[in-house]
Parts: C-alpha cells; sequence; structure tokens
C-alpha cells in the first residue's frame, strides 16, 4: 500500500479536507492518520481559513458544496491568500455527473476533481504526491 512505503522513509503531507459531512471529515482523517499524515478538518470555509492562518498544509480537499457554501468560494479565497495551497487543491463532488455547471467550473479552474464515492487509496495517492519534494 501506498502508505506503508512512505511511513519507513520518507515525509509525509499535512493535510486540509474541507467537507460539511462530519461523519466523512472524521473517517478520511482517521484514514489518513493511521498512515502517518497530518491532517485537519474543517466543515465551513470560517473554519478552513481558521486552519490555514495557523498551519502550514501542503495541499487541501475541497468539497464543491459545503451546505449553504461553495467549494469554488473556498478556492478563490485560498487561491488569494496561500496559491502554493491552491496549486495543490483537489475538488471533492458526488454531483459532478448530475450537473454540467459543476464539472465545467472544475474544468475552467483546471484543478482535479474526486467524484464520491472514491477509492480511499486514490485520495492517498495524492497525498503522498504532495509530501513529495
Amino acid at each position: 500500500m501506498l502508505g506503508d512505503d512512505r511511513l519507513q522513509g520518507g515525509e509525509l503531507a499535512t493535510v486540509l479536507y474541507v467537507d460539511d459531512e462530519d461523519a466523512i471529515r472524521r473517517a478520511l482523517r482517521s484514514w489518513l492518520a493511521r498512515r502517518g499524515h497530518t491532517v485537519f478538518t474543517a466543515g465551513t470555509s470560517d473554519e478552513a481559513r481558521a486552519i490555514l492562518e495557523s498551519h502550514a498544509v501542503d495541499g487541501v480537499f475541497i468539497d464543491v458544496w459545503l451546505g449553504e457554501e461553495s467549494g469554488f468560494d473556498l478556492f478563490e479565497m485560498i487561491d488569494m491568500h496561500w496559491p502554493r495551497v491552491a496549486e495543490h487543491a483537489v475538488f471533492v463532488t458526488g454531483d459532478i455527473i448530475r450537473d454540467p455547471a459543476i464539472e465545467q467550473s472544475i474544468v475552467a479552474l483546471e484543478r482535479p476533481v474526486l467524484t464520491k464515492p472514491f477509492e480511499l487509496s486514490e485520495l492517498e495517492r495524492i497525498v503522498v504526491g504532495w509530501a513529495q519534494p
């Protein structure tokens, strides 16, 4: 498994996962932390901003819909204040198949997307890539 190789001899990533679904945040935090990564989670844009202001992160996963908030708005804020983190932003959504407008927005931003449900190994592959120099 990818995480096992990283635990034996390399740096691990510091990750921010932003999603309004608490159960998903907890599961991903637990799964990635067990593999040695440092994981911060946020349920809102304000929580994400507070984490970014106080912690250096290697990359961020952003749910397209954060309750009443837009993940696209959060991405714009990250791009403005933390451009290095924005370069390692990945959108997460369960709506891409049903809503072509979402797909067009993601394509325009030239950011990768994970469609829910996704394989945890796919998430870790991205995270491991962020930790490499």
